[in-house]
């Protein structure tokens, strides 16, 4: 059992208070386990974001199995999304998953389906140069299915590889808002119901207990019903990290990250859109343990300084750092 509150406001006195009551219960049945488990989230804005609260809850439940051999997981999620008008939801759920060879190779399957709860604070931290104020719909993921592979190369290497198909309802992008602002430099959302592959690859190897690698990629397409792109989402991602422990003194984190092309959605005639080129950053942190309560560290962001853009008229920081301490007490 859980409780959770959070209190948002931004500078404009836009705010929005959410409190999240949620329990889950599980336990044998048989030769099977079952479980349930339930969550009530309530949203107050003020009027200035939108002039309806919204609630939303949640139910679940599953039975599973589980063997040497695979392991069977069935249910479904349901939720109650309470606005203006109060909607109903229900998903199925359901993943498979084969040991074939003692966890060296596990395929595995699944369905699912969600709604996505696009609360104020949820949208300001994606895109902190909205409107202010900007409401946005919940999303609807009527219908998830996965597959992949998962597994080990060797003691210390893991692999995870799957496909992923969504129908999403209702998805947000983000666009230049042309309306409210003279500079067209906030943002809006326009929604599109969009059918999404997404492509996913996980490698990580451990070459001691001190060294490893992880390297991870996405690769995105979506399939629009009404909007020429999908705006501002990439078509693909990679993030390159290796850490190092020198004694349990020294900590050295490398990150290398690749974004790739992006659209905004332009709003001159003789332009279809206005491409944003990938992005590359380089980022490095190290932290010196002095003792069990007092580190010191420092973050080196974007160090070869390179002009990208992750929102339309919005450069990013060139070469940045961040050096502090932490102590424990």
């Amino acid at each position: 059992i859980s409780a959770q509150y959070d209190y948002f406001r931004d500078k404009f006195k836009n705010n929005e208070s959410m409190l999240l009551l949620a329990g889950s219960f599980s336990k044998p049945l048989g030769k099977l386990m079952t479980g349930i488990g339930a969550s009530l989230t309530n949203f107050i804005k003020s009027e200035s974001v939108d002039s309806v609260n919204n609630t939303v809850i949640r139910a679940n439940h599953w039975f599973s199995k589980r063997t040497s051999e695979w392991k069977l997981i069935v249910g479904f999620n349901a939720f109650i999304d309470i606005m203006d008008k109060t909607k109903t939801y229900i998903f199925p759920k359901a993943v498979l998953q084969l040991n074939f060879i003692e966890e060296i190779i596990i395929p595995y399957f699944g369905i699912d389906g969600h709604l996505d709860i696009n609360s104020y604070q949820y949208i300001a931290a994606e895109n902190p140069f909205i409107t202010p104020g900007l409401s946005v719909k919940n999303s609807r993921n009527r219908f998830i299915t996965y597959a992949g592979l998962k597994g080990n190369l060797s003691p210390r290497s893991t692999f995870r590889f799957d496909a992923t198909y969504s129908s999403v309802y209702n998805m947000h992008f983000f666009v230049n808002d042309t309306l409210n602002n003279d500079y067209e430099n906030q943002f809006t959302v326009v929604y599109d119901d969009v059918e999404l592959i997404k492509y996913r690859g996980e490698i990580s190897i451990d070459f001691s207990e001190k060294f490893n690698i992880i390297l991870k990629g996405n690769y995105y397409n979506y399939v629009m019903s009404d909007e020429e792109k999908a705006w501002h989402e990439p078509e693909y991602d990679i993030d390159l990290g290796c850490s190092y422990n020198l004694r349990n003194k020294i900590l050295v984190d490398f990150n290398l990250i690749t974004i790739g092309n992006r659209y905004a959605k332009s709003y001159d005639e003789s332009v279809d859109y206005i491409k944003l080129d990938p992005v590359v950053d380089l980022n490095l942190g190290v932290e010196y343990r002095y003792s069990r309560i007092l580190s010191i560290f420092v973050n080196l962001y974007n160090i070869i300084s390179s002009e990208h853009y992750i929102w339309n008229q919005y450069p990013s920081h060139r070469f940045n750092f961040l050096a502090g301490l932490t102590y424990k007490l």
